[in-house]
């Protein structure tokens, strides 16, 4: 199955992107995959994501670069089914670690980064980041 499919594949059902707006490219031996709900190229304030997988000496790893979910869709869910639909994307994909910088705060004011480690069992790896083993080998 080719990456743009496993990527649709796991977004599908979330009813907020659009197969045509999924971009996968590689570029200096990583992949990067960015999925958008609107026109290609004008992400902010719109609901997309961006992340970038790549072979390291840890084993293969994606590293989440940005999550973004429209104001008006916060609140009720979406954004777990988001971030449970990377995890899959990058599971499916081979990934052993799901890596990102997690900034910004909940829609209810809760640190992201807490957020992640207590809903979505991310662990901490420095002062900024943190990781979820998908893969184990």
């Amino acid at each position: 199955m080719e990456i743009r499919d496993v990527v649709w594949k796991n977004l599908e059902e979330l009813s907020l992107f659009r197969k045509e707006l999924i971009d996968v490219y590689p570029k200096n031996g990583t992949v990067h995959i960015k999925c958008f709900t609107s026109q290609v190229g004008i992400p902010d304030g719109t609901t997309h994501f961006f992340m970038q997988i790549e072979q390291t000496h840890e084993g293969k790893i994606a590293y989440l670069v940005f999550i973004e979910l429209d104001e008006d869709k916060r609140g009720v869910g979406l954004g777990e089914k988001m971030y449970k639909s990377v995890e899959n994307i990058a599971r499916e994909l081979g990934c052993d670690i799901l890596r990102q910088t997690a900034s910004g705060w909940t829609v209810r004011g809760e640190p992201r980064k807490n957020y992640l480690e207590r809903k979505l069992g991310y662990k901490k790896i420095n002062d900024v980041e943190v990781e979820k083993v998908l893969n184990k080998t």
